[in-house]
């Protein structure tokens, strides 16, 4: 949005680039220039852009997938962000929905009512 290539947030290809495949990631450029961070960035997609977690998931795991480290590290490192994602999901659904209903599934925290993105630890 920053550039002007989109007029805001809801005409960004983002689901369009998911749905045809294409490995989709989210960076931040200039982090101090902007004042942002990756969860920054990722909290704006999902709320602003209506992407749920499944995507988020995916999302997360591309970016550690693309990471510029040797294979070997690379590998590693995924397996321990997707068992971490797995435990954030496990923590998520197990948590009491504090004396009201759960928020809808387009929101924050992992949806209770979709299945995961299984993640390839190959890249």
């Amino acid at each position: 949005m920053q550039t002007g290539a989109v007029r805001d947030l809801r005409s960004h290809p983002l689901k369009f680039y998911q749905d045809l495949g294409v490995r989709v990631t989210v960076n931040t450029d200039n982090r101090l220039i902007t004042d942002t961070t990756v969860s920054k960035e990722l909290f704006i997609v999902h709320t602003e852009m209506d992407v749920g977690w499944p995507s988020l998931k995916s999302i997360i795991l591309n970016g550690f997938k693309s990471a510029f480290l040797p294979f070997h590290e690379r590998r590693a490192m995924l397996r321990a962000v997707a068992i971490e994602l797995e435990q954030l999901e496990r923590e998520f659904h197990s948590r009491p929905a504090r004396g009201r209903a759960r928020r809808p599934c387009s929101r924050p925290a992992p949806c209770p009512d979709r299945s995961p993105v299984a993640p390839s630890p190959d890249g």
